[in-house]
C-alpha cells in the first residue's frame, strides 16, 4: 500500500533508556501512532533490545510529504553528528548516510593538537547574575565573561526567580 493511502503520519523520538541517546524519525501507518510498536529503522536502533527503548510521539501530520519536510529540517547532518544521537542518515525520503567515525576521529586529532577543548563544563552562575543585576546587558555580560550569549540567556532563565535576591 502506498504511503499516500496510509491514515496516520507522525514524527517520533526513540530514547535508549540506558544511554539517553535519541533517534528521531517519521512513520506512516494505519495504526494510531500511540499504538504503533515501530521504534525506528536505523541500524543503530535495530541492534538494541526493544525493552531498552522508549518511544514518544512528537507530532502528527496531515500528509507524508509534510512529515518528510519536518524531518529534513530536524535530522540534519549536524544533528546526526551529535554524540547523543542514534540517527545515521539525514532526514527525508532518501537521507544521506553520515560518517560519524571520521567526525569523531577529527575531534580526537584536534584534541591531540590542543585545538579542541570541547564544551565548557559548569559555567559559574554567580558572575553572570551579578553583572546582570548591575544592569549590564546580556550581550556585554557574555563578551566580558568570554561565554556565549545563549549561555547567559539560559543562566538568566534558570536563575530568573533568584535574580532579584542577589547582591550586586
Amino acid at each position: 500500500m502506498s504511503s499516500r493511502h496510509l491514515k496516520y503520519h507522525y514524527m517520533y523520538l526513540t530514547t535508549h533508556i540506558m544511554t539517553g541517546k535519541i533517534y528521531i524519525g517519521i512513520r506512516s501507518t494505519n495504526d494510531l501512532p500511540e499504538d504503533d510498536p515501530y521504534m525506528g529503522s536505523g541500524s543503530a536502533i535495530r541492534d538494541i533490545d526493544p525493552s531498552l527503548l522508549r518511544k514518544t510521539i512528537i507530532t502528527t501530520f496531515a500528509t507524508r510529504e509534510l512529515a518528510i519536510m519536518a524531518e529534513m529540517l530536524i535530522v540534519t547532518e549536524e544533528f546526526c553528528l551529535r554524540d547523543n544521537t542514534l540517527n545515521m542518515r539525514t532526514g527525508g525520503e532518501v537521507g544521506f548516510l553520515v560518517d560519524k567515525s571520521s567526525f569523531f576521529q577529527g575531534i580526537a586529532k584536534a584534541k591531540a593538537a590542543g585545538k579542541y577543548k570541547g564544551r565548557a563544563v559548569g559555567i559559574e552562575r554567580q558572575p553572570v547574575m551579578e553583572l546582570l543585576s548591575q544592569g549590564v546587558s546580556m550581550r556585554k555580560t557574555a563578551k566580558q565573561l568570554g561565554i556565549h550569549l545563549s549561555t547567559v540567556q539560559r543562566i538568566k532563565r534558570e536563575c530568573g526567580s533568584r535574580a532579584g535576591t542577589m547582591n550586586g
